[in-house]
């Protein structure tokens, strides 16, 4: 997100008196936090950090992460390293005191698992 980005998005918010609360960071879907590839997960990162820093900027309170689709989290290895990526971030988050939710596609004890994991 562009600097001319944020501006234009708190000048509409403004005009609109409409606020922003959540973002869903769909370019995770092309480019999971939890890719075994580590150029990829290293960029989805970076990507997130980015986000997060414009979110708070913007008053936004939650950032979606989406694992459905093409970023379904598939196996324990998978789980594993998003759930080691999101620690890595979690001071991020708290400082800037913005929440991720996750969006997947997992059955309800192994969503149960992951979210205890973190």
């Amino acid at each position: 997100m562009s600097p001319d980005g944020l501006k234009e998005i708190k000048k509409l918010t403004n005009q609109t008196n409409i606020g922003i609360y959540t973002i869903c960071a769909d370019y995770l879907m092309e480019c999971p936090l939890h890719s075994a590839d580590k150029l990829i997960a290293a960029k989805a990162q970076k990507i997130l950090l980015k986000l997060l820093k414009a979110s708070a900027e913007l008053g936004v309170t939650d950032v979606v992460i989406p694992c459905v689709d093409h970023s379904s989290i598939k196996d324990i290895d998978e789980r594993n390293r998003l759930v080691s990526r999101i620690k890595e971030i979690q001071p991020v988050l708290e400082e800037l005191r913005i929440n991720l939710a996750l969006e997947t596609d997992l059955d309800p004890h192994s969503f149960t698992d992951l979210i205890n994991s973190i």
